[in-house]
């Protein structure tokens, strides 16, 4: 026999309210805010400290990002970045231990990626037109 059925704002973590679930049945939550804590006499769990605001900001960051690239809402993704963005991704070499210093390249040495907000554009604009026929059908989001 199956047990009692949940409502799904129960997988809420406390303190947490449900905002949506999208395409991808990715549910969204958000922090329950000082009007939320006084109606539900719900005070935040636990105060950051001042080393840990900063990861939290990131990974808050972090979660936009992947959420952005999911949906795929690239142009809003591409908006994350600064003018001056730089996306660099290094190849790897095999080196001995003991130059160590050598494993990654420099940049301007040979890279996986190594573009700037131009070429970000570019990589971009295809996938928008319905040409880009890696993309369909669209592959379903990591989860």
């Amino acid at each position: 026999m199956a047990g009692p059925s949940r409502a799904t704002n129960d997988r809420a973590k406390p303190g947490h309210k449900r905002l949506s679930a999208s395409s991808s049945g990715c549910e969204h939550y958000r922090r329950e805010s000082s009007e939320d804590e006084a109606r539900t006499g719900r005070g935040p769990s636990a105060a950051l400290t001042p080393q840990e605001a900063p990861w939290l900001e990131l990974m808050q960051f972090y979660i936009r990002e992947a959420w952005l690239l999911d949906e795929p809402k690239l142009k809003e993704w591409l908006d994350l970045f600064t003018d001056d963005v730089l996306y660099f991704m290094p190849r790897r070499k095999n080196v001995p231990h003991r130059e160590a210093h050598r494993e990654l390249t420099p940049l301007g040495d040979l890279a996986i990626l190594e573009e700037d907000g131009r070429y970000l554009e570019m990589r971009v604009a295809p996938l928008d037109t319905g040409m880009a026929w890696a993309e369909d059908p669209r592959r379903a989001p990591v989860t």
